[in-house]
Protein backbone atom coordinates (compact mmCIF):
# COMPACT_ATOMS: atom_id res chain seq x y z
CA UNK A 1 0.00 0.00 0.00
CA UNK A 2 2.83 2.41 0.94
CA UNK A 3 4.65 1.78 -2.34
CA UNK A 4 1.43 2.47 -4.25
CA UNK A 5 0.94 5.76 -2.42
CA UNK A 6 4.56 6.75 -3.17
CA UNK A 7 3.85 6.46 -6.91
CA UNK A 8 1.01 9.01 -6.76
CA UNK A 9 1.77 12.42 -8.26
CA UNK A 10 -0.24 14.44 -5.70
CA UNK A 11 -3.13 14.20 -3.26
CA UNK A 12 -3.59 13.39 0.40
CA UNK A 13 -2.00 9.95 0.06
CA UNK A 14 1.19 11.45 -1.36
CA UNK A 15 1.28 14.01 1.48
CA UNK A 16 0.95 11.21 4.06
CA UNK A 17 3.86 9.38 2.39
CA UNK A 18 5.99 12.54 2.36
CA UNK A 19 5.32 13.27 6.05
CA UNK A 20 5.90 9.62 6.95
CA UNK A 21 9.22 9.50 5.12
CA UNK A 22 10.33 12.72 6.84
CA UNK A 23 9.44 11.21 10.22
CA UNK A 24 11.39 8.03 9.41
CA UNK A 25 14.44 10.10 8.40
CA UNK A 26 14.59 11.49 11.95
CA UNK A 27 15.29 8.02 13.41
CA UNK A 28 19.05 7.69 14.00
CA UNK A 29 20.72 4.98 11.94
CA UNK A 30 21.98 3.27 15.10
CA UNK A 31 18.42 2.72 16.31
CA UNK A 32 17.20 1.78 12.83
CA UNK A 33 19.91 -0.90 12.61
CA UNK A 34 18.64 -2.56 15.78
CA UNK A 35 15.40 -3.51 13.98
CA UNK A 36 17.17 -6.55 12.50
CA UNK A 37 17.78 -8.00 15.98
CA UNK A 38 14.67 -9.75 17.33
CA UNK A 39 13.41 -8.80 20.82
CA UNK A 40 14.42 -11.01 23.72
CA UNK A 41 11.24 -12.74 24.89
CA UNK A 42 11.16 -15.32 27.68
CA UNK A 43 10.97 -18.16 25.13
CA UNK A 44 13.90 -16.82 23.08
CA UNK A 45 15.94 -16.29 26.24
CA UNK A 46 15.45 -19.96 27.21
CA UNK A 47 16.38 -21.07 23.68
CA UNK A 48 19.54 -18.95 23.70
CA UNK A 49 20.61 -20.20 27.12
CA UNK A 50 20.05 -23.82 26.10
CA UNK A 51 21.96 -23.21 22.84
CA UNK A 52 19.08 -24.04 20.49
CA UNK A 53 18.86 -20.57 18.97
CA UNK A 54 21.27 -17.69 18.47
CA UNK A 55 21.27 -14.34 16.70
CA UNK A 56 23.97 -13.51 14.19
CA UNK A 57 25.27 -9.96 14.35
CA UNK A 58 27.35 -8.60 11.49
CA UNK A 59 29.96 -6.06 12.61
CA UNK A 60 33.35 -4.82 11.42
CA UNK A 61 35.93 -6.70 13.55
CA UNK A 62 38.59 -4.10 12.71
CA UNK A 63 36.55 -1.42 14.55
CA UNK A 64 34.70 -3.34 17.28
CA UNK A 65 36.49 -6.19 19.06
CA UNK A 66 34.37 -9.34 19.34
CA UNK A 67 34.30 -9.18 23.14
CA UNK A 68 32.75 -5.70 23.10
CA UNK A 69 29.90 -6.39 20.68
CA UNK A 70 27.41 -7.30 23.42
CA UNK A 71 28.26 -4.14 25.39
CA UNK A 72 27.94 -1.94 22.31
CA UNK A 73 24.54 -3.45 21.45
CA UNK A 74 23.33 -2.98 25.02
CA UNK A 75 24.38 0.67 25.07
CA UNK A 76 22.78 1.33 21.67
CA UNK A 77 19.52 -0.28 22.74
CA UNK A 78 19.24 1.60 26.04
CA UNK A 79 20.75 5.05 25.41
CA UNK A 80 17.51 6.56 24.03
CA UNK A 81 15.26 4.90 26.58
CA UNK A 82 14.70 8.16 28.49
CA UNK A 83 13.63 10.00 25.34
CA UNK A 84 11.13 7.27 24.43
CA UNK A 85 9.71 7.22 27.96
CA UNK A 86 9.30 11.02 27.98
CA UNK A 87 7.52 10.99 24.62
CA UNK A 88 5.27 8.14 25.79
CA UNK A 89 4.21 10.17 28.83
CA UNK A 90 3.44 13.24 26.69
CA UNK A 91 1.48 11.07 24.23
CA UNK A 92 -0.64 9.67 27.07
CA UNK A 93 -1.22 13.19 28.43
CA UNK A 94 -2.19 14.46 24.97
CA UNK A 95 -4.58 11.62 24.09
CA UNK A 96 -7.60 12.96 26.02
CA UNK A 97 -7.05 16.37 24.42
CA UNK A 98 -6.97 15.16 20.80
CA UNK A 99 -9.37 12.18 21.07
CA UNK A 100 -12.53 14.32 20.62
CA UNK A 101 -11.17 15.56 17.28
CA UNK A 102 -11.06 11.93 16.03
CA UNK A 103 -14.77 11.58 16.81
CA UNK A 104 -15.87 14.76 15.02
CA UNK A 105 -16.90 13.97 11.44
CA UNK A 106 -15.08 16.00 8.81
Amino acid sequence: MWAGWEKKESGWQRKVVDYGNEALKRIPFEEWGLKSIPPLSARRKEEEISGKDSVEVAFPPSIIPEGQVRDVLKSLSTEREGLHKKRLVWSIIGMPIVAPFALVPV
